[in-house]
């Protein structure tokens, strides 16, 4: 049976056509910005290109995977208030899933992954923003009115200094990350790879203020980890296939345990071996939950 995996991105939509968890064939193409008849018409194509029973998606915003409603789309402000099943079962008549972007890169992990035998993790993805999910024993924690998790919407600084931009998926996501750097080093072409490019080499200034990013970040699985006491916390995105951003984090994590008189057992701190495979993969595993 052939299922159709869409991760739909803020920029591009990632499709693969799958028999179970295998990637039979893999490809992209710009997710559209202006409206959700655009975003249709190009779920269309793709699922008009092949023969297909059913289609497992993984997208941005806030969402109910069971009745299919998007509360509110992130990164697609053109899917508040859509229920996407209903619209996509109804166009298609074949059964549909979906899945917020992280919570799907939490159950590739909690399938086959990181947090396959662990009772409690935190999955983290940096990406233009963060994206966040709580696991317990495979199943993702989705609170009282599913925003379980939501690590993004945490607090890192003054309102009056910082705005809307005091929130850390603001501060932290690669937008915001490269935004600070660009600024405060005016070079407007930087990147969050030629960022780190620069720590690598030894940058000075790049170098003080990665310190000062990973110090923050830190902080705030610091108190995630009292506040849910995770046994692993897996960094996912494309920035953390660097070793060097992995060993920031880790080493500002550790420093705020060595205050304790005494030693504190907390979570390890991982990159995600899922790649860029993960959301589909987790879009998948959501699938065969729900349509088994």
């Amino acid at each position: 049976m052939s299922i159709l995996a869409l991760d739909i991105g803020g920029t591009f939509i990632k499709w693969a056509s799958a028999e179970k968890y295998q990637l039979c064939e893999k490809g992209k193409v710009p997710t559209p910005r202006k409206s959700l008849s655009d975003l249709t018409e190009c779920i269309d194509e793709l699922f008009h290109a092949g023969k297909y029973e059913g289609i497992a998606i993984s997208l941005p915003g806030t969402l109910d995977p069971e009745s299919g409603l998007i509360v509110q789309g992130g990164a697609l402000q053109y899917n508040n208030n859509v229920n996407m099943i209903e619209l996509l079962e109804s166009r298609y008549h074949v059964p549909v899933s979906i899945e917020n972007d992280a919570r799907c890169a939490a159950l590739a992990e909690a399938e086959n992954g990181a947090l396959k035998n662990e009772e409690y993790g935190l999955v983290i993805v940096v990406g233009t923003g963060i994206g966040s999910a709580l696991v317990h024993k495979g199943e993702i924690l989705r609170g009282s009115h599913n925003y379980a998790g939501e690590l993004s919407m945490a607090l890192c600084g003054d309102a009056q200094d910082f705005g809307f931009n005091i929130l850390f998926g603001n501060q932290c996501g690669m937008e915001g990350f490269t935004q600070i750097f660009r600024n405060r080093l005016s070079d407007q072409s930087l990147t969050g790879e030629s960022f780190m490019a620069m720590v690598e080499s030894g940058h000075e200034e790049a170098s003080a203020l990665f310190e000062s990013y990973c110090m923050k970040f830190a902080g705030v699985l610091f108190t995630l980890q009292f506040a849910y006491d995770p046994g692993k916390i897996v960094i996912g995105g494309g920035i953390s296939a660097n070793p060097l951003f992995i060993e920031g984090i880790q080493k500002h994590f550790e420093r705020l345990f060595s205050v304790f008189p005494f030693k504190v057992r907390h979570a390890e701190i991982t990159a995600s071996g899922q790649g860029n495979d993960a959301n589909l993969c987790g879009a998948l595993a959501n699938y065969y939950r729900r349509h088994s």
